[in-house]
Parts: C-alpha cells; structure tokens; sequence
C-alpha cells in the first residue's frame, strides 16, 4: 500500500508485490499508547541549542554532514544529538566523529545515541531536540516525533546524500 505522496503517480519504481495506492493518505501509524509530556525547551534549561537527528546513518552523506557542521559552526555552543541502532559499534562512532572532525567540530559537541529500550523512551530523547535535523524528505516517523514535539525541523533536499 502506499500514497502518491510517497510513491508518485508517475512512479516507475519496480515493486515485488502489486502496487495499491490508497487516496488521501501519507502514514498509517497507531502511536503508543503511553507517551512522555512535552517538555520545556531544551536549549533553555541547557544554554544551547541541541540540534538531533534520529536519521538512518546511509541517509548521512558527506553533503548532510556538511550541512550540520555548517550549522554547529553558526551557533557555536550548539551540540549535536544523532541517535541511531549503528552507535552500538564503536567503529561507527569513531567514523561519524572524524567525518565531523574534518569539519572543525569537535567530539565533545556530538552526542551519539544508541537505541533506546522501549518506544517511551525514544520519544521522550526528543526533549533533548531544540531544533531537528533530517537528512531527507521523508525520515520515517522523525517527522511525526518531531511534531509532537514541537520541535521545528531542517532537512536538506537533495539527491545527493
């Protein structure tokens, strides 16, 4: 199933099932049941600004990166959020921290997340988020999250990743 907001009415994209498209819809998603509250803004009770991202680490290319360096550059004290399944692997954290070493950004301004044990708590990580960021159009349910959260979102709209 999907909707044309996804998968294009022109859409030549192969599929292994029979494509069926469902007016008027985007996402089919039930939420939890139980969520955490909307917390205050972050950046006030921290005195900087977290930027997040809870975007698939392959959406994360060198133009992403340098997206988000540019915007840990512009507000100096910011930090960086990313949460991801791969931060599990130190390799994958030390191959993330170096590509934003390159930029000039220093460890102590990432902050790598691995999965969080229970949905509860993955969505209440975003009242770490002062600002979201997104490495595509559509980032699964980081939109949705972000939403909830009131969290405003920058995504770079490339094919380029």
């Amino acid at each position: 199933m999907a909707c044309r907001e996804v998968v294009g009415l022109d859409s030549t994209q192969p599929f292994s099932e029979e494509l069926v498209r469902i007016p008027g819809c985007f996402l089919c998603y039930t939420p939890p049941s139980r969520v955490p509250d909307v917390e205050a803004l972050p950046a006030l009770r921290n005195g900087y600004i977290t930027f997040g991202s809870f975007s698939c680490l392959a959406k994360v290319g060198d133009p992403v990166v340098a997206l988000w360096a540019r915007c840990l550059h512009e507000v100096p004290s910011s930090k960086l959020l990313v949460k991801n399944k791969g931060f599990y692997s130190q390799d994958v954290q030390a191959t993330f921290i170096n590509k934003f070493k390159a930029y000039g950004i220093q460890e102590h301004r990432l902050k790598l997340m691995a999965l969080a044990p229970t949905s509860f708590e993955h969505l209440n990580i975003y009242n770490e988020v002062s600002q979201g960021l997104a490495a595509l159009l559509f980032g699964a349910f980081q939109g949705w999250c972000l939403f909830r959260k009131f969290v405003a979102l920058i995504l770079l709209e490339t094919d380029q990743i």
